[in-house]
């Protein structure tokens, strides 16, 4: 290898351990490329001293060419002689990929020098998405502070050699999927029943049973909602106090109203675990509660109230024995569990 090419060699090997694009002059034309191997080429006769026998090969990322790109995969694919090659520079800029039809043998090549670390390269590549990911996961009890400890941690885990570095990502990868908010977690005062596509959202049950109650005076008060996570159970909940939660004396001369410790009074003004928004579950939000109750646990094998009207005269209720789903009379005392959504 003559000495321009030893320099050139020197520039490349330190751009693909760096996963740096390089830029450079090529028949006088400028190239952005991302290398991934050089070596010396088959059927080239020379003299030791002579240039022409070593060339890069990488992936045209911009600038010219000509032969047509984007028609078909892996037609950025590009060689370039050493001895064509002017003014090259490695840039700031990074890739993590390995490019369609990437061949670390390339038969082109009699001796490859030098080739990126293809297992390194996919395994950084997978460190970064997931951190991407952690920056928009919700977690159970990791705050800001930590997510920035394991991140930092992540990133150093880069500069590892390739088995420390498998190591060190496996083990903060198990410690903080571990606190992944899911269903069964405990959060946000309970214990978490319902997430939204974007697992950031949803719906916890209170892990301790609320008493047995009625669910509230006869009539027709439209707390018909039937949503999940929606604000419906707690628009129900409202109506419900409003309406159907007190005990009313008529005399001759007023009309006194008490609060009623209905199953909807119960959960709207608990302050269970220091939070102050619980109320009573839908029809839907009742049937997710009794889905996951092993994960919530403390029931009883009896009927439990929605907040869900049926007709004036009866509401919702689920026996958690079998699951099923019937009315019952509002001045019954049945068993109430409390819901929140975050």
């Amino acid at each position: 290898m003559t000495p321009k090419e030893q320099q050139m060699a020197d520039i490349l090997t330190s751009a693909i351990k760096g996963n740096n694009l390089i830029e450079f002059k090529y028949d006088n034309e400028y190239r952005t490329v991302e290398p991934f191997l050089f070596g010396e080429l088959y059927n080239v006769k020379q003299s030791f001293e002579q240039e022409g026998k070593y060339a890069l090969r990488a992936w045209l990322v911009r600038g010219y060419s000509s032969l047509p790109v984007d028609i078909r995969p892996g037609d950025r694919w590009r060689k370039y002689e050493f001895k064509r090659i002017m003014d090259i520079t490695i840039l700031n800029e990074t890739y993590k990929i390995v490019r369609p039809l990437y061949n670390p043998n390339d038969q082109e090549f009699k001796r490859i020098n030098y080739r990126i670390n293809v297992y390194i390269t996919k395994l950084e590549a997978n460190i970064d998405a997931y951190i991407n990911e952690i920056n928009k996961t919700n977690y159970c009890t990791f705050d800001a502070d930590k997510i920035q400890t394991i991140i930092k941690e992540l990133v150093l885990a880069k500069d590892l050699p390739l088995e420390k570095m498998q190591v060190a990502f496996d083990k903060l990868k198990k410690e903080t999927d571990a606190d992944i908010l899911k269903i069964g977690s405990e959060y946000a005062g309970g214990i978490v029943i319902y997430l939204d596509k974007t697992g950031n959202h949803g719906l916890v049950c209170s892990d301790e049973y609320f008493g047995v109650a009625i669910w509230g005076g006869d009539g027709l008060i439209g707390a018909n909602g039937n949503g999940i996570a929606d604000g419906s159970g707690m628009a129900n909940t409202k109506k419900i106090v409003e309406l159907a939660s007190w005990y009313i004396e008529k005399s001759w001369f007023n009309t006194t109203k008490t609060p009623a410790p209905t199953a909807a009074r119960i959960c709207l003004e608990s302050n269970y675990n220091n939070y102050n928004d619980w109320y009573l579950p839908t029809k839907k939000e009742l049937n997710l509660i009794y889905l996951n109750k092993d994960k919530v646990g403390s029931f009883a094998n009896y009927n439990y109230w929605s907040s869900t009207e049926y007709n004036k005269f009866y509401a919702w209720i689920q026996y958690f024995n079998n699951g099923e789903q019937n009315y019952g009379s509002k001045d019954n005392e049945y068993n109430v569990r409390a819901v929140r959504a975050f």
